[in-house]
């Protein structure tokens, strides 16, 4: 026993039929996000930790020579973004810029070796030394405050 099912008319609005247009405005729509759902410091908290795991990746990517070091110092500076959108005491913001400065230093340090050895450019080693660079003013001006 055959059904049949009634054809449609395919009816076009900018060449998309409108059945389409009918099955996607009839499909449930994701809840529109409350403002109270997630405060500012917890989502900085979240991006730290995606910074995190994401630096020590490109770092050894980097160290295994699949990635050069503008990967390293993109995620360098998502680290310190994300923990400036963080709420916390000045000794902490300082404790951190501390800490980032030594990690600057060891990257610095490194694009130096890998440019003696030829494995790469001067550009790099200069792009280390002005993140290191930039990691000491912000770490001096959290001192100041």
């Amino acid at each position: 026993m055959h059904h049949h099912l009634p054809r449609l008319k395919s009816s076009r609005i900018l060449g998309v039929p409108l059945l389409t247009i009918a099955v996607l405005a009839a499909a449930p729509q994701p809840p529109e996000p409350q403002a109270q759902d997630v405060s500012a410091d917890r989502l900085a908290r979240e991006r730290l930790q995606v910074a995190d795991h994401g630096y020590e990746l490109a770092l050894r990517q980097y160290q295994a020579g699949q990635a050069d070091f503008s990967l390293v110092s993109e995620w360098a500076r998502r680290q310190a973004e994300a923990h400036f959108d963080m709420k916390e005491p000045q000794a902490e913001r300082v404790a951190f810029l501390e800490g980032y400065v030594k990690q600057l230093q060891n990257c610095e340090q490194l694009t130096r070796k890998r440019s003696q050895a030829g494995l790469t450019g001067q550009l790099e080693v200069l792009g280390a030394q002005y993140l290191r660079l930039e990691g000491k003013m912000w770490l001096a001006k959290a001192r100041e405050q």
